[in-house]
């Protein structure tokens, strides 16, 4: 059985958090969903909630929860990211074997 690095994905992650512009989000540093605290993130989002004008443009929706966008991303280097994603092959090379 193979060895999926962790560490990979927790770097690329930890990239999107530092400089989301990198992978293209404009914003990396608030939640989609702004409740409270300087970066929005400080509760889960509410009902009536002040909520961002597009959420692809975010790396966090609220202050747990990754955008679909993120997921996206992320799951598209679990799929068929290079040895420096996910190694020692991706999951797409995994199912073919």
């Amino acid at each position: 059985m193979h060895n999926i690095k962790r560490d990979n994905i927790q770097t690329f992650f930890c990239i999107l958090v530092l400089d989301g512009v990198f992978v293209g989000f404009e914003i990396s540093d608030r939640a989609c969903c702004h409740v409270l605290g300087l970066h929005g993130g400080m509760v889960p989002c509410l009902q009536h909630t002040k909520i961002c004008q597009d959420r692809s443009k975010y790396v966090f929706w609220d202050w747990f929860h990754v955008t679909e966008t993120t997921n996206l991303i992320i799951a598209k280097r679990i799929l068929d990211g290079e040895v420096n994603d996910i190694s020692p092959i991706n999951v797409r090379a995994l199912s073919q074997i």
